[in-house]
Formats: structure tokens, C-alpha cells, sequence
């Protein structure tokens, strides 16, 4: 695990936000171009600060993912709420790209690509989440954990552990009891 201002960040959750963070980047960019063709769209992204613009897209869609609470993997494998959480993350991104570009109509990319992209980032963040969590299921626990004492609490917590062992990226390396008694 990595600390990350005041919350502990794992390493899932940071392969999760940087590969759509990137996807996010292309989706606008793609949305740039089928807006404007490619030649324009170029024009626009290397001469009119567009890159600037586009990540400020990102990172307004980026903060609305994190407080929508969908880089909580726990949250985020349940595919119902995967997709109300999103919907709601990107209307949020819409409002506030709204208030945003009515006070400041020069941060806009251009008129339409807000809409083509969000179409695209649905499709690719609901894509890449599935495919994350498919990937994460295959590749297997990244970290294991030796679970010390033999209990019936002990036993409990290990079957809830591997009911969630995708999610958490864990897997049970064994328990530890007590030593047996010296005769």
C-alpha cells in the first residue's frame, strides 16, 4: 500500500485511476476529432491550449469518479451500482463543466465534444472496469495473509476474506494456532 496525502492508496486502485485517466485523455481527444476531423481537431489541441482544456475535463471527471466512491473496489464490483455511480459521476462532471464554461466560455474545447466524450467515456470506463476486474480475477491476490489463531472467529473472518479476495486483492497463506502442549 501507498500513502497518498492521508488515505492509504493501493496499487489496484492506482492501476484502476492511471489506465482511465489515459482512457479518459483518448476518449476526449477521440471526441475531439470526430467533432472537428482530424486535421482541425490537431489544430485546436496543439495550438489553442486543447491539451489543457482536455485534462481539465479529465480531472473534473476524475474527482467526480473518486467522491462517487467508484475507486472503492468494494463498491465498484457490484455492476448495478457501477452503473448508477457513473451516470451520477458524469452528470456531476456535466454540471460543473457547465457552470465552468458559462463563466469561462474560453476553457471549452469546442460545442458538442463535452457530449460525444461522455458518450465515449461511459463505454470505455464501463469497459475497462470489467475488463480490470476480469484481469484482477485471473492474475489472482497480490498480497497474502497468514491469519494467526484457529478459532471459530478466526475461521469466519478467513471464509469472508476469500469471499471478497478480488476485491480486496488478498489471498489466505494459512493460520497459525497455538503450539500443542510439551508432555
Amino acid at each position: 500500500m501507498i500513502r497518498f496525502l492521508v488515505h492509504r492508496v493501493r496499487a489496484r486502485s492506482l492501476t484502476l485511476a492511471g489506465c482511465e485517466t489515459a482512457l479518459m485523455i483518448g476518449a476526449v481527444v477521440v471526441a475531439t476529432a470526430l467533432r472537428f476531423g482530424l486535421r482541425d481537431a490537431a489544430d485546436i489541441l496543439v495550438n489553442d491550449n486543447g491539451i489543457f482544456k482536455v485534462l481539465l475535463i479529465v480531472v473534473i471527471a476524475q474527482v467526480s469518479l473518486y467522491y462517487a466512491d467508484l475507486y472503492d473496489l468494494r463498491v465498484a464490483s457490484d455492476k448495478r451500482e457501477l452503473y448508477t455511480r457513473l451516470i451520477q459521476a458524469l452528470a456531476s462532471t456535466s454540471f460543473a463543466l457547465a457552470v465552468l464554461y458559462f463563466w469561462l466560455p474560453d476553457l471549452m474545447v469546442g460545442r458538442g465534444v463535452f457530449l460525444i466524450a461522455a458518450v465515449l467515456l461511459i463505454t470505455i470506463v464501463v469497459g475497462w472496469r470489467l475488463s480490470f476486474e476480469w484481469l484482477s480475477g485471473r492474475v489472482g491476490p497480490r498480497e497474502r495473509l497468514l491469519l494467526v489463531g484457529t478459532s471459530p472467529a478466526a475461521v469466519d473472518l478467513a471464509r469472508e476474506l476469500y469471499d471478497h479476495r478480488h476485491e480486496l486483492g488478498v489471498g489466505i497463506a494459512g493460520f497459525i494456532g497455538p503450539p500443542p502442549p510439551h508432555d
